[in-house]
């Protein structure tokens, strides 16, 4: 969804990955080769079991934070579960206590972006 272009005119999927990662630049428009290989080579080093993960739609894992030196290199995925579960965990813990715990932040936020 996104796309960096560096000072040179090249092409980067975001602003996060490293420079290993070229997809093309201004000069020569998208180079839909390695933008297929790129693909190809992440689903194959970090989402091939994905499908089996129970925070698989919640993931916030993305190709800069598996880029590795011109590669991907799988995360530490039981971290993530695990921190995932802690963070539902005092979520529903505070809202045990008191059901309009969040109340404030919801109506800082409203006021926020309609302020």
């Amino acid at each position: 969804m996104k796309l960096n272009v560096r000072t040179d005119g090249t092409y980067d999927m975001c602003e996060r990955i490293d420079s290993t990662f070229p997809i093309g630049s201004i000069h020569n428009g998208h180079e839909y080769d390695k933008i297929e290989t790129i693909i190809k080579s992440y689903n194959e080093e970090v989402t091939k079991e994905c499908h089996f993960c129970p925070i698989s739609k919640a993931c916030p894992v993305c190709y800069a934070q598996c880029s590795d030196g011109g590669c991907f290199k799988k995360p530490n995925c039981n971290e993530l579960i695990e921190s995932y579960r802690f963070q539902l965990s005092l979520v529903y813990s505070i809202l045990e206590e008191d059901s309009n715990a969040f109340d404030y932040y919801e109506n800082k936020i409203e006021w926020v972006m309609n302020g």
